[in-house]
């Protein structure tokens, strides 16, 4: 079965039919083991990619599509390194359309990579055979797992792909199955033509449009792709074993064995040092802050945030009013974090 790998969606601002959430149902519909999100440049539609697959017992595999030199290539998380280098990509591509060849080739490690060959970059130097071959070689040197990708949308499309694959033959590389998937059904062609028209504010007269860019049935690919092409998009899938869900660094601590003393200390310090430690009220209030805190340990979280406040007001550097439930905190009043009495102004914590 054909896994699909290069699949934009509505996070491919204007470019794509398709939600995250259609998506995950055409993986389900078809009965495949999961699939690859792979929008153009960014990755923010990852975490609820993954999550969704997960509920059903489906696997996601990290991707983004890059422009590199002119050239598209989808890359992918084979492990946590190849996931931080996609964050740094990123970082990059969120502010130009392209990334130069110097910066990608210093963060491929962890990374499988498949060339779209049927883009007009390739097309445009596929007669000249050594040319071809210098580009593709400066692209497949950088990575561990390197492929040429090739769609066939119909017969029309073979002539192009049939010299891809004899070039990958002539060559030593690897041809595999890639088309790009931008909606659900054959019928979903007039969203793209939609958001088409909204990207260049022109006027769409068409009501309804048929086109090729969704998941065909199996027989379809079988048709078109050869065996080995097919077996390769599980090969790719099965490669990348980056997990998402899993803890990220730590939370520092102000004190690894008496944070919860501490914080308590300081606490009633403060309440006192502001004179309301012989008001009932406050005392209460604190108290039952105290516990809340503690109970979810962030005591820790608490200390770290009171000393740097503290310093940036020795310093002279503007602190804000505080945000969130911690705002209308006593804790952090006492703590000098915020300067508002939060029982004074009836704040709630």
């Amino acid at each position: 079965m054909l896994i699909p790998l290069r699949v934009h969606t509505g996070f491919s601002f204007l470019k794509s039919g398709l939600t995250v959430e259609k998506y995950v149902s055409i993986i389900l519909k078809n009965n495949i083991p999961g699939g690859a999100i792979c929008d153009e440049g960014v990755l923010y539609g990852v975490p609820s990619f993954i999550h969704l697959l997960e509920k059903r017992n489906k696997i996601g595999v990290v991707g983004m599509e890059i422009k590199v030199d002119n050239f598209h290539l989808c890359l992918y998380a084979l492990n946590e390194e190849g996931y931080r280098n996609l964050l740094f990509i990123t970082s990059i591509t969120s502010s130009k359309e392209e990334i130069d060849y110097d910066s990608l080739k210093e963060h491929t490690s962890g990374l499988g990579a498949i060339i779209v060959t049927n883009d007009q970059s390739v097309i445009d130097i596929i007669d000249d055979e050594k040319t071809l071959s210098k580009n593709i070689f400066k692209f497949s040197k950088l990575f561990s797992i390197f492929y040429l990708g090739v769609e066939i949308l119909d017969s029309s499309s073979l002539k192009i792909t049939n010299k891809i694959r004899e070039f990958a033959s002539s060559h030593s590389y690897s041809t595999i199955a890639l088309p790009l998937i931008l909606y659900e059904k054959e019928n979903d062609d007039i969203v793209l033509k939609i958001v088409d028209a909204v990207k260049n504010n022109s006027n769409l007269i068409e009501k309804s449009s048929k086109g090729h860019k969704c998941y065909k049935n199996e027989a379809f690919y079988k048709k078109y792709y050869s065996k080995e092409e097919i077996e390769l998009t599980n090969h790719l899938f099965s490669s990348c074993q980056f997990k998402l869900e899993q803890k990220r660094g730590k939370m520092l601590e102000y004190d690894k064995n008496n944070a919860s003393f501490l914080l308590k200390t300081k606490a009633f310090d403060g309440l006192k040092k502001r004179k309301l430690d012989d008001k009932k009220e406050y005392v209460d209030r604190l108290n039952y802050e105290l516990d809340i805190i503690l109970s979810l340990n962030y005591a820790n979280y608490f200390l770290l945030v009171a000393d740097y406040v503290s310093f940036a007001k020795k310093e002279n550097i503007l602190v804000g009013p505080g945000r969130g439930s911690a705002a209308g905190s006593l804790v952090s009043y006492v703590l000098n974090i915020t300067e508002i009495d939060p029982i004074k102004y009836d704040l709630s914590f």
